[in-house]
């Protein structure tokens, strides 16, 4: 049933339009900085907004072509399709946690904290990403160490996907990434290396700033927004952690960042602020 369906001309002509009017949109957003606004925070939360969709969105449509263009056997077709769901749930999660922003009238992070694995939240983004990082022939080693965090799951999947976009996007094609993660003392320690174009000593000034975008010196890497570092730093130090880099032009980079195992005394002096029990 799932082979006729993907087969049927109407229904990949309707997924592309869907596909390319979402990106149309996407990039229409992303460029509201340059219009011309009273406000700056209504700037900067439209433009957050188009940038998280944009990592989890190629995700869809790299999925989506792949199904579309070739028969594969139902177990694949199968994981195609959780990934797909779980790059929409991803989505989902940020138009709702907008809404009620937006909602309260209050710009800053609000929190709902969750007892959770990160390891498994990163899997599943690796997972997701699975796709492009294919496409680039780039090798993967992941190790990360098992055990449970109280933080923000949204906002832990935002700074991954962020991250891990990067490491794939401003990569070289046969590349390599390396990810790691432990746990020391009170914190939760994670890591992502690249060898990609890495970035020049003007840029890392720079780098976690709104609206300053990674050095982009090859074509194929000439989208990037200048939004995600800036978010991952303002939602890291937002939950008590920090976030460093290292990088060497034509070498590669390497991303850091802490946060406490338990976030709850960090963001408790928040107002849009909730723990919730999950098991």
């Amino acid at each position: 049933f799932l082979h006729k369906i993907i087969k049927k001309k109407k229904t990949k002509l309707k997924l592309t339009l869907t596909v390319n009017i979402i990106n149309s949109f996407l990039k229409c957003c992303a460029n509201v900085h340059n219009m011309e606004s009273e406000s700056s925070k209504l700037r900067e939360h439209i433009s957050h907004i188009a940038h998280e969709f944009k990592t989890p969105l190629n995700a869809v449509n790299g999925f989506t072509q792949l199904m579309l263009e070739m028969e594969y056997p139902r177990d694949r077709q199968i994981q195609f399709l959780q990934n797909i769901k779980s790059a929409c749930n991803h989505m989902h999660e940020i138009i709702k946690y907008s809404l009620e922003t937006a909602k309260s009238q209050n710009p800053d992070f609000r929190f709902e904290l969750t007892e959770f694995s990160p390891a498994k939240v990163t899997e599943e983004i690796f997972c997701v990403l699975n796709q492009k990082i294919t496409e680039k022939n780039l090798t993967l080693n992941i190790n990360l160490e098992k055990g449970f965090i109280v933080c923000d799951k949204l906002r832990f999947r935002q700074v991954v996907y962020n991250l891990a976009g990067n490491a794939y996007k401003f990569n070289k094609k046969g590349g390599h990434i390396e990810v790691k993660s432990y746990f020391e003392g009170e914190n939760y320690f994670f890591e992502i290396k690249d060898t990609g174009i890495g970035i020049s000593e003007e840029h890392k000034k720079h780098i976690f700033e709104l609206f300053c975008p990674t050095d982009n010196t090859t074509p194929e890497n000439k989208d990037g927004s200048g939004i995600g570092l800036y978010t991952c730093k303002k939602i890291i130090e937002s939950l008590g952690g920090d976030i460093s880099f290292e990088s060497i032009v034509s070498k590669g980079s390497v991303f850091r960042f802490f946060i406490p195992v338990n976030a709850k005394r960090a963001v408790s002096n928040s107002k849009d602020y909730s723990f919730t029990n999950e098991s």
